[in-house]
């Protein structure tokens, strides 16, 4: 272009041949076809890197080449086709990112083109191009390149992201209402602006063209874990119709009526309960509900394109070994074409030869450059050489050659086992060696045994410590019956021996915890009493576990209830030092119960009917920490506790 402008003064003066000289307006009409062609041709490239690049680096520059009309003709409804890919998110990204430059040379006029676009953007399945959307019309606002109507359509549509969990969403929301704020007057921001975000904000904002004001009074959005599972659900719209449902209900409960029963669809009986447990409360779901449009298109969009991928691969005929979540192992294996037996043996005793020839001559070359004392320490010497060539010479008598070997074998110098090769290689090994260099590795074999021994012996007094105490020599296991124990009325759920004692616990579906002493079992045909006794009255226990230096059991029942019982000295009954509540409908009842000291924490471990394993300090009030397990790896029966 600058070309041209430059020429166009001398083309004017000069006539080519006596002819007419061409114009300025045909020239640039050639230039601007000829560039419109290529720009075509890479718009429309199959490869993405090409079309994110030429965007990234020269849009703007093209815009201002071909003028307002082309720009808008052929730039921008060739960029707009870049949406339709929905498997390179980098390429949507970049068209978001670039196409500001482009809307701010073309005007306003490519306002109600875009305005769709943006919308679509913002139920991108990727966050990164979402805030690139907003980001987008963050500027747009602030350049007054979009009309007052598709503001307050964009602000109708963002409002419900100042609860997203993405922080860069949420700033990015922020600085799309500050930005409105700045543009319109007082009357609009206060009637339009703070009614469309009063929902999701603590109080009331004043200044709200001031970014850090309105992040401070923001309600706590959406829990990860809780939006992650939302998305990620099979049936997004039955979990939406059954969420508006409990919501229809909360608001007949504040007003005064008595509700329905809502119950769940029974495949989302147990997502509401992972739900519950992950944080969403009644707040979380009307803010799920206010993004209840843009849940149903991203998944959409995420069906659209895993339906894509799979068309995709059937008909290329193709598996992508990379996007299965199975990694599959590959082998690869040397193909060597097949040789004759005659040939194959000449092959080998050729390269015999060569070898021995390739060996011989770089040993001399390096005695040769060798000084005596380097000679000495690498054990070669001129004649032990001279003698090594002479025993492979044909020149040379058999005896005498091996002889001269087992000469140089025998001596204390070589110590190396070489019993599986060839006499020359013996040779030319023990040479190559010398002894402070053998010496050096039979050190470190013999400190590389040492150090495993120790580490082995360190592991055995580690098993050592947490193995359980041997029974006496004399002890042996009989077939005897020693005692009957009457006194439980129910089936026994759980026996456990109380450590360092003679005595053991049994817990049984009456509700009643007995202390047995082994030391006083009379025999079988008298009346054996418990030592203690500890009568719950809530139902069927279901786990016993000595806990606190052996001074204390806990168990826990099918009522729900966890407790802790001291173990009295001088006493026939236990007392209860500690319980808690389970909540029914939220976990369930408690399946088993285990004991761990780890010496800052005395924490008693259960499990419970749906899935929960709870950990609760009894040297501190609250929940030490919880865990979900999924329940379609199926319910917890047994817990158990131990060093790893």
């Amino acid at each position: 272009m600058r070309y041209l402008d430059q020429c166009h003064p001398k083309m004017q003066v000069t006539d080519n041949g006596g002819g007419a000289a061409p114009s300025y307006e045909s020239e640039l009409q050639t230039l601007h076809e000829m560039i419109q062609h290529a720009v075509a041709m890479l718009l429309t490239d199959p490869c993405n890197l090409v079309k994110q690049t030429l965007m990234e680096n020269g849009i703007t520059e093209l815009c201002v080449f071909f003028g307002k009309q082309k720009a808008n003709d052929v730039l921008l409804s060739h960029m707009i086709t870049f949406l339709n890919d929905k498997e390179d998110k980098q390429l949507r990204a970049s068209f978001f990112k670039c196409i500001i430059g482009v809307t701010a040379y073309v005007g306003w006029h490519s306002s109600p083109i875009l305005t769709p676009l943006l919308q679509q953007g913002l139920t991108d399945p990727e966050e990164f191009v979402i805030v690139k959307v907003i980001e987008v019309m963050t500027s747009l606002t602030e350049s007054g390149l979009l009309q007052k109507s598709s503001l307050y359509d964009f602000l109708s549509d963002v409002a419900c992201y100042l609860v997203h969990p993405d922080l860069w969403i949420r700033q990015a929301v922020v600085g799309f209402v500050s930005s409105m704020a700045r543009v319109l007057d007082i009357v609009d921001v206060q009637c339009k602006v703070m009614v469309a975000i009063q929902p999701y904000l603590c109080h009331q904002v004043i200044q709200a063209e001031r970014e850090e004001i309105l992040l401070n009074a923001l309600v706590q959005p959406i829990p990860r874990v809780v939006f992650d599972s939302i998305i990620r659900c099979s049936d997004v719209e039955s979990l939406l119709e059954t969420l508006e449902e409990r919501q229809r209900a909360r608001g007949l409960v504040n007003a005064g009526h008595v509700p329905q029963n809502v119950e769940p669809h029974p495949a989302l009986k147990n997502l509401f309960r992972r739900l519950s447990s992950e944080g969403m409360t009644d707040i979380v779901e009307d803010q799920l509900l206010s993004m209840s449009r843009h849940l149903r298109k991203i998944q959409r969009h995420r069906i659209g394109s895993d339906t894509n991928k799979t068309a995709s691969r059937m008909l290329d005929g193709k598996i992508d070994l990379l996007s299965l979540k199975v990694p599959v192992p590959c082998h690869s294996i040397l193909l060597q074409p097949l040789t004759k037996p005659d040939n194959m043996a000449a092959l080998i005793q050729a390269r015999k030869c060569q070898r021995t020839k390739r060996s011989v001559t770089s040993s001399e070359s390096h005695l040769t450059t060798m000084n005596e004392e380097w000679q000495h320490m690498f054990g070669g010497t001129p004649e032990s050489h001279s003698q090594h060539r002479l025993s492979d010479a044909g020149s040379a008598s058999p005896p005498g050659g091996i002889n001269a070997a087992s000469d140089i074998h025998s001596s204390p110098q070589h110590s190396i086992d070489t019993d599986h090769i060839s006499l020359h290689e013996r040779s030319y090994i023990q040479y190559r060696c010398a002894p402070c260099r053998l010496e050096l590795r039979q050190l470190v074999y013999r400190k590389q045994e040492l150090h495993t021994v120790a580490v082995r012996s360190r592991e055995w007094a580690e098993q050592v410590v947490w193995r359980p105490p041997l029974p006496p020599p004399n002890w042996r296991l009989r077939g005897s019956l020693v005692a009957h124990l009457h006194e439980h009325r129910g089936a026994i759920s759980r026996l456990v021996a109380i450590p360092d004692t003679p005595l053991f616990a049994s817990s049984a579906s009456d509700g009643c915890i007995r202390v047995w002493d082994c030391g006083k079992m009379e025999g079988r045909n008298i009346a054996n009493r418990s030592r203690q006794v500890y009568n719950r009255r809530a139902g069927p226990l279901v786990g016993l576990a000595v806990c606190e230096n052996n001074q204390s059991l806990a168990s826990a029942s099918y009522s729900g209830s966890v407790f802790v019982l001291r173990i009295e000295a001088n006493s026939n009954k236990m007392s209860a030092l500690q319980s808690r509540q389970l909540d029914l409908q939220e976990d369930g009842c408690a399946v088993d119960i285990n004991y761990f000291d780890s010496g800052a924490q005395s924490v008693l471990v259960y499990a419970t009917m749906y899935g929960s394993i709870v950990g609760w300090d009894l040297r501190a009030p609250g929940t030490a920490w919880k865990l979900e397990n999924d329940l379609k790896r199926g319910e917890c029966t047994v817990v158990e506790v131990g060093r790893i």
